[in-house]
């Protein structure tokens, strides 16, 4: 097993690090010849709307695979895997790892354009293409592209794959020219991510993974624990509005309209009872009370106490 660790430093004027890590299998980035260059695609895997099934396929089929190997690399291609985790551990090392790179930019594909950023971020030798379909973006419209039909007729395809091998043979051949510039990376002239020496295992690469996943959730967790905590109290717990069958007062006291009684609550009390106006009237209570919560009592016995001895 030959291992190697990712370590991607993205920094200007001592930046932030970004630490990736992964495992890779001896099969996976070399075969039985350690001399053969390993070239790896980023493209849209996915059917897209606009185009034929399986057209992308038939692009890496016919038009890069061969320009590739007709180039002396041996070329692969992301795979579908059920677990997100390792997709992405799986792209970002081939990415970060590989002698060459080919990013079709056909359809502008969000994936495609991340993976382009990392591979920038290393300043290695990456060929662009993209359909004719395809309108160029704003951001990567300084690098030279090769264009080719969308189609696939023959004749252009086979005149795309010259063109293919001769911008690799052209890329590789000028990567190490400081005048020749593949990457924002070099023309700002910022430092380029390294991969140092070291030894990580597929299953430490899940564990970093999962650490940074956990970190996030709980910071999420403790931004939102120190958000509630700043609210004042009687925002965090808003007063329960009484009930339209209850009347409360300053003093803690409560009067609960009933179908035929009504229950009046005083602060430390037991509950009373009344079933008539008289009985109200005679008490403590109404003795107490303003002339406009005497009103007000009224109009709610009128609507939610129909059966009690009327005043």
């Amino acid at each position: 097993m030959l291992a190697k660790a990712l370590h991607s430093t993205f920094s200007s004027n001592g930046g932030t690090a970004l630490t990736l890590t992964r495992k890779i299998r001896s099969e996976e980035v070399a075969s039985p010849d350690a001399s053969i260059k390993t070239c790896f695609v980023m493209m849209p895997i996915s059917d897209v709307e606009g185009y034929p099934v399986g057209h992308f396929s038939e692009v890496y089929n016919q038009l890069i695979r061969p320009s590739v190997e007709a180039a002396g690399y041996k070329c692969s291609l992301a795979t579908s895997t059920s677990a997100a985790h390792l997709i992405q551990l799986e792209v970002v090392t081939r990415v970060a790892t590989a002698d060459l790179c080919i990013c079709d930019l056909s359809t502008n594909n969000a994936n495609v354009l991340f993976e382009y950023g990392i591979r920038q971020a290393f300043d290695k030798p990456t060929v662009l293409i993209k359909d004719d379909k395809t309108r160029r973006i704003f951001d990567v419209s300084g690098f030279r592209d090769i264009e080719y039909d969308h189609t696939l007729r023959i004749a252009n395809t086979l005149a795309a794959r010259d063109e293919i091998v001769k911008a690799i043979a052209d890329t590789v051949n000028g990567s190490s020219d400081s005048e020749q510039v593949f990457s924002l990376v070099k023309l700002m002239k910022l430092t380029k991510a390294a991969l140092p020496a070291g030894e990580v295992t597929q299953d430490d690469a899940r564990f970093v993974l999962l650490e940074q996943k956990l970190d996030k959730l709980a910071n999420m967790i403790s931004v939102d624990r120190m958000s509630i905590a700043s609210f004042p109290k009687s925002v965090r717990k808003p007063p329960i509005p009484p009930s339209p069958r209850m009347k409360q007062f300053a003093d803690g006291t409560t009067l609960s309209f009933r179908d035929d009684h009504l229950v009046l609550t005083l602060s430390g009390s037991e509950p009373v009872e009344f079933h008539s106006a008289p009985e109200l009237e005679k008490s403590d209570f109404w003795s107490r009370i303003s002339d406009q919560a005497r009103a007000s009592i009224n109009e709610t016995v009128l609507v939610h106490s129909p059966n009690f001895i009327p005043f």
